[in-house]
């Protein structure tokens, strides 16, 4: 005999049972395309990290593995500052909003445990709280990049510092990869991959996608 049927009787169990199923299928359907936003994400991000993993110029595994840490969760903080310029377009300041709510601590769990899923409930939650900080800290950094009124610049201006997005991520990943955020061929190759991943993962259609959800309105 079951928990639910020494509370409920085998009847109540079965209409138990049949609620919660209706609910999770729901939360499947309706969230799906949250959930596809968020794993083209961290996929985009492991690629990036993957090709660039052959950059990291230092003698030690530790180090090297230390400055792979940085450089994806550098990647990751770029694809959600152009998920959130792209969400601002599309969506409502609610559902920004809400998205936020969803997309945040997903992202953020997934892009620790990916490093430090083995380590100890409590550190993992102070880094999980690092991350956030790290999360705000780019994003300022990245919105300055194009601070200008862009409803004010024609189509080249509006080009130039949508480049220096990706020029300033490039940048970030050249200062862990080789200690030189100067360096113009990891700048140059950090760049065409973000773009590249960008265009493969249709985030444009992704964000479309979130705009038919209906945030917290499952029911039983």
């Amino acid at each position: 005999m079951s928990f639910f049927s020494r509370i409920f009787g085998h009847s109540q169990q079965r209409e138990l049972k049949k609620r919660l199923d209706n609910i999770h299928k729901q939360v499947q359907d309706q969230y799906k395309p949250v959930y596809d936003l968020g794993f083209a994400l961290i996929r985009g991000a492991v690629n990036c990290r993957d090709n660039v993993r052959e950059l990291i110029d230092f003698p030690t595994k530790k180090e090297r593995m230390k400055r792979e840490v940085f450089i994806f969760q550098e990647f990751i903080f770029f694809f959600m500052h152009i998920t959130m310029r792209e969400a601002f377009v599309q969506l409502s300041q609610p559902q920004i909003e809400e998205l936020k709510a969803y997309l945040g601590p997903a992202i953020a769990t997934t892009t620790i445990d990916a490093y430090f899923a083995h380590w100890p409930e409590e550190h993992r939650r102070k880094m999980i709280d690092g991350f956030y900080d790290n999360l705000n800290r780019a994003e300022l950094e990245y919105t300055q990049c194009t601070k200008l009124d862009l409803s004010l610049l024609n189509q080249e201006q509006h080009s130039h510092l949508f480049r220096a997005l990706f020029m300033q991520l490039g940048s970030n990943v050249a200062d862990y990869a080789v200690d030189n955020q100067n360096d113009v061929e990891v700048i140059a190759s950090v760049s065409k991959l973000a773009l590249d991943e960008l265009v493969r993962i249709r985030l444009y259609d992704l964000i479309a996608q979130v705009k038919n959800v209906t945030f917290g309105s499952v029911t039983a």
